[in-house]
């Protein structure tokens, strides 16, 4: 190979931890006080999780398709953490739709923590597997990266639950 060119992995491990380093420094709903109240903020964190559910499918099943075994068994877990975690805070509504947040059994919610926490975490640690293995070669069929959307809608939401949770049991 001639010096100073790039294999096409080298290319989108480096693309993406671009697109990671942004997703990383992008402002977190919850922190904006200009949302308003604990409950409007929380909303905002966790709003796109049915689309993280939806996104996480497609990936998944572009996993098993091209044999990327490994890679669709995380994916598997983390749509399964998210997905239950959507059922802890829409018990009503999940899973036909995301239509709203039940805030008042804390349990629940801190139950949906422990999900999101677990998804986001697994996802940040295949972030490159997951992104170079499934979502690149799907690019060609869409010009958005999906990797970085779904890290970012995950860490938002993570950090919603964990810091609405604070607020209304701060001596926990």
């Amino acid at each position: 190979m001639a010096v100073g060119f790039k294999t096409w992995r080298e290319h989108r491990v480096e693309s993406y931890a671009l697109l990671l380093e942004d997703a990383k420094e992008s402002p977190k709903p919850w922190d904006d006080p200009e949302r308003g109240d604990a409950r409007n903020r929380l909303w905002d964190s966790i709003e796109s999780l049915d689309l993280v559910v939806s996104d996480l499918g497609v990936l998944l099943r572009r996993a098993r398709e091209w044999g990327r075994v490994e890679v669709a068994e995380t994916l598997q877990r983390i749509t399964a953490d998210v997905d239950h975690a959507l059922e802890l805070l829409d018990p009503e509504d999940w899973p036909r739709h995301f239509m709203k947040v039940q805030v008042d059994n804390l349990d629940d919610l801190k139950a949906a923590r422990a999900c999101l926490q677990e998804a986001f975490a697994l996802f940040d640690r295949h972030f490159e597997e997951i992104s170079v293995e499934v979502d690149a070669p799907r690019r060609c069929m869409s010009w958005t990266p999906w990797t970085p959307l779904i890290y970012s809608r995950l860490r938002n939401a993570a950090y919603g639950v964990d810091m609405f949770l604070r607020e209304r049991t701060p001596n926990e």
